[in-house]
């Protein structure tokens, strides 16, 4: 390529000028077309697929959390233990799904869900900070900064699963041989 942008696209490095139509002259260069990817990128039945398991993922956790809280003898580590559980089964659950639908991922599963566990305690640790941030130094409310941070963790997410944890299958589309 003749030194031109280049932009990951299905698994293939593309120039951009292949991928998204070049900005008329009266916009600022680059910011359309940025927009425009980012949008290619995440707008997809596999984003779909994702938001489902996540919504199935918050349904099983919950359900999980209340029966560890009825099970579990009652101590000051009672709820912090049945968060504990409920996490874990989330992450097990939301593995097994978003490998075998939401990704169709047919590659070895060990490095995956290491790499997919990875990805999810990083996500737990980078949206508890940007809580933290909003709330305790920002001085925003606690309810917007929860969706907001929620919304960039799911997108966090969502590409770090596709182009990272489950990337021997993720965003590569098959063929005619």
């Amino acid at each position: 390529m003749s030194g031109g942008r280049v932009l990951l696209t299905r698994g293939l490095l593309c120039p951009v000028s292949s991928v998204v139509p070049r900005p008329a002259t009266s916009q600022k260069p680059g910011r359309l077309p940025n927009l425009v990817a980012l949008a290619r990128l995440l707008l997809t039945p596999e984003l779909g697929r994702f938001l489902l398991v996540g919504v199935s993922n918050t349904l099983l956790s919950g359900a999980v959390y209340w029966l560890c809280l009825r099970v579990l003898p009652r101590s000051p580590v009672q709820a912090s233990a049945a968060w504990a559980v409920s996490y874990a089964a989330g992450i097990a659950w939301s593995f097994v799904w978003n490998r075998r639908w939401t990704f169709r991922s047919q590659g070895p599963a060990a490095g995956q869900a290491v790499r997919f566990t990875v990805l999810q305690v990083a996500s737990w640790l980078l949206s508890t900070a940007q809580i933290h941030l909003a709330v305790n130094y920002l001085g925003l409310p606690e309810w917007p900064s929860w969706v907001a941070v929620t919304g960039f963790i799911t997108v966090v997410n969502f590409l770090g699963s596709r182009y990272w944890a489950f990337r021997e299958r993720a965003g590569v589309e098959e063929g005619p041989a």
